[in-house]
């Protein structure tokens, strides 16, 4: 197994181990102008997958998927490069890349294809994990917090420890929260989670690191400015519990029953109408084995929906209300060891991330872009 010591892991992070390639170097070659986004690569997808996996400089285009394995060290997973979160705005792809940045997907107006844009958070986000993803008042927001489980840091707390963008930047910009003005980095709190529940309230816990003795508070507000009212540790807990399988839409529903799910298991769903992922239970609850993707558009929506492995359904249009037309869609195989960790869906691009998993160690990471088939809906 390919474990190393906390000062060979804390080297592995600061000088990310990258393969050299010519076709990872050509990927990672394209920057950003100074004063406004430009795209990295424009992604001309088609039956055959694109392979990108994170180094230093993000993501890098490999030749194949088997270039991946015993590519990177295994880490804990709160220090290693991975999507942790995926959100959705329209037909954009929004993707939050740990210890690395954010990642946005957008069709490409100027010609066909898709714009891959890259946020870099620098070295403060090199050295501290992603809490959560998620809209604030139509502003994609991503929160930085001190994982100090598996390497006992003496760097400082993020801040700021909220960060935003906009399309014409192609820097991070801090975003002010009023709920955590009271908690400042300075004073010695970490904002490690934050998320909006399905009782319609923010949930959020701070942390005080900088003292004797850790000091943990929970918190929920209806809105994030200004701070909210304590709650117990309890009432947090359930906020982070899986919505019931019965909440689905009937068309997602039809979905699973397609898949046949009948062990335990947890769906992560994303969608532009949603302010982060959803989870639902399924058949009992248990570990997030099922990814899924849903966009509407007027009375009809097109769901995709996959296992850890790769195995699926995709239903193009669907009305609302009724059970879905479904066509099996399995993903490209992965090597030994590797899973899909979630999906979404830009215009006809399917983005997919993958991971090198060994308990609660991450290898190698990155996602896979492959057009969708259009021939589905005709029964070829």
């Amino acid at each position: 197994m390919r474990y190393f010591c906390f000062v060979v892991v804390l080297c592995a992070l600061l000088c990310s181990c990258e393969r050299s390639s010519s076709s990872g170097s050509a990927a990672a070659a394209a920057v950003a102008p100074p004063s406004q986004a430009a795209a990295i690569a424009i992604l001309q997808t088609g039956e055959y997958p694109l392979w990108f996996q994170f180094g230093e400089r993000g993501p890098f285009l490999l030749e194949t998927i088997e270039d991946a394995p015993f590519s990177a060290p295994l880490v804990p997973w709160p220090l290693a490069p991975h999507i942790r979160f995926f959100l959705a705005k329209g037909d954009e792809i929004l993707m939050a890349v740990n210890r690395d940045g954010l990642l946005r997907l957008s069709p490409w107006e100027e010609q066909e294809g898709t714009g891959l844009f890259r946020y870099s958070g620098g070295a403060l986000w090199r050295t501290n994990t992603l809490a959560s993803f998620t809209f604030i008042d139509d502003k994609p927001a991503a929160l930085l917090y001190r994982d100090d489980r598996f390497l006992d840091s003496e760097l400082p707390l993020p801040s700021p420890r909220a960060w935003t963008f906009s399309a014409e930047s192609p820097a991070l910009v801090p975003l002010d929260i009023p709920a955590f003005g009271g908690f400042s980095a300075q004073d010695g709190w970490d904002v490690d989670a934050l998320r909006y529940a399905p009782d319609g309230f923010w949930h959020y816990r701070v942390i005080r690191k900088e003292a004797a003795e850790n000091k943990m508070l929970f918190f929920r507000a209806k809105n994030l400015f200004s701070e909210g009212e304590p709650v117990s540790l309890g009432v947090f807990q359930n906020s982070a519990l899986p919505e019931s399988f019965s909440d689905l839409p009937p068309p997602l529903r039809s979905v699973f029953d397609v898949l046949g799910v009948s062990t335990g298991g947890t769906l992560a769903l994303v969608s532009p109408a949603f302010r982060g992922q959803r989870f639902f239970a399924l058949n009992g609850g248990g570990p997030v084995t099922f990814f899924a993707y849903t966009q509407n558009s007027g009375e009809n929506s097109r769901i995709l929906a996959i296992d850890a492995q790769g195995r699926g359904v995709y239903a193009p249009e669907t009305n609302a209300g009724e059970p879905a037309s479904h066509y099996p869609l399995t993903l490209p195989e992965l090597p030994e060891g590797f899973v899909y960790t979630g999906i979404a869906v830009s215009d006809q691009t399917l983005i997919a991330s993958w991971e090198e998993q060994e308990n609660f160690y991450i290898g190698a990471s990155g996602f896979m872009a492959l057009k969708l088939p259009e021939n589905l809906g005709s029964g070829d």
